[in-house]
């Protein structure tokens, strides 16, 4: 049993070695395109395989990827093709099996905290800070710890959680906050218009309408969270035209598990008016998640293109710099 490691280790070094190392990463690329694409495929997580669910999954699987190896760098100054493999293998075995956040989730019950929906990726994201934070402290106080491939992973780890923020920001919270601010603006306008417009649109656009006069509210417009409260809110006043963004919950066979945040489908825009004894309520379902898709084309497009840049690229002059340094230490022994 004591050879089987020695054994596994002569077998890759001998596979590498027939290997030139140019194609180290561009092979490496391909398979590791394929492993994604099979798991997207065979754990979908109720959704529909698109382009765009392709290209979030990948960037998911490489920032564990690089996380793993960031630990890898805390051991081993050089980067082989078979400990790249391996990591990966393992990196794509962890980002399925989520035990950095059932691990958080374990250590929270022990600590007596329930773990909100909020905060469903602790596990991940401390785990993440954690090892860049020990890379980049290493650099600092441990002399002769640097080398090319643990200075490429700590700027890759630090740059592209930094560039993940800022274009989140950007795109999910500015841009798509903005998308969502003009649609409720003219869905209120809508809501309060006249009757021969309120009713045409309420025929054409992917809306629900209702409308009443009296106290008797309709019960699907009492079934959304909020509207029950805010309609009794403004009977009091004579004319009022307000509008929100409600949550709604998710179907009960789907609760069991804190691991999952808000969905886009689960947001509703909403509007009430009310002019005298008249009431009018409008839904949009469909608007949250179309402004959602808008945001993910602009955070995808740029954190694929980084990935592919900072990451595969990057490895790529590992292998290149640790090929021309045995270059010379093997040209240097023969002199």
């Amino acid at each position: 049993m004591a050879g089987i490691p020695s054994s596994v280790t002569r077998g890759a070094s001998i596979l590498e070695s027939r290997i030139p190392w140019q194609l180290h990463v561009p092979l490496f690329l391909i398979v590791y395109l394929l492993a994604c694409l099979t798991l997207t495929y065979a754990t979908p997580d109720g959704e529909t395989i698109t382009f765009l669910k392709l290209l979030e999954d990948f960037g998911v699987y490489v920032l564990f990827l690089g996380l793993w190896i960031g630990v890898f760098a805390h051991f081993r100054r050089t980067m082989t093709f078979g400990w790249l493999v391996a990591i990966a293998a393992f990196s794509l075995f962890q980002e399925e099996v989520n035990f950095l956040n059932l691990g958080f989730k374990w250590f929270s019950s022990l600590v007596g905290h329930t773990v909100l929906p909020a905060e469903r990726q602790r596990g991940d994201v401390f785990t993440l800070g954690i090892v860049f934070t020990t890379l980049i402290g290493r650099f600092i106080f441990q002399r002769g710890f640097r080398s090319f491939m643990r200075i490429h992973i700590t700027f890759f780890l630090v740059a592209y959680t930094t560039f993940l923020c800022c274009i989140h920001y950007l795109f999910a919270y500015y841009i798509q906050g903005e998308l969502l601010e003009q649609r409720m603006l003219y869905q209120k306008e809508l809501t309060a218009s006249y009757p021969g417009r309120f009713k045409y649109q309420c025929d054409q656009l992917p809306i629900k309408c209702f409308e009443w006069v009296g106290n008797e509210i309709p019960a699907e417009v009492l079934a959304a969270p909020s509207t029950g409260s805010i309609i009794e809110s403004i009977k009091a006043v004579r004319m009022s035209v307000t509008g929100w963004l409600d949550v709604f919950p998710l179907p009960v066979d789907e609760t069991d598990t804190v691991l999952r945040g808000v969905e886009a489908s689960q947001k509703v825009i909403v509007t009430a008016y009310k002019n005298d004894q008249l009431y009018r309520v409008v839904f949009d379902e469909q608007y949250p998640a179309q402004s959602l898709k808008v945001a993910k084309v602009g955070v995808l497009s740029f954190s694929t293109t980084f990935i592919v840049v900072w990451f595969f690229g990057g490895m790529f002059l590992v292998f290149m710099h640790q090929a021309r340094s045995r270059k010379r230490t093997s040209g240097g022994m023969q002199q």
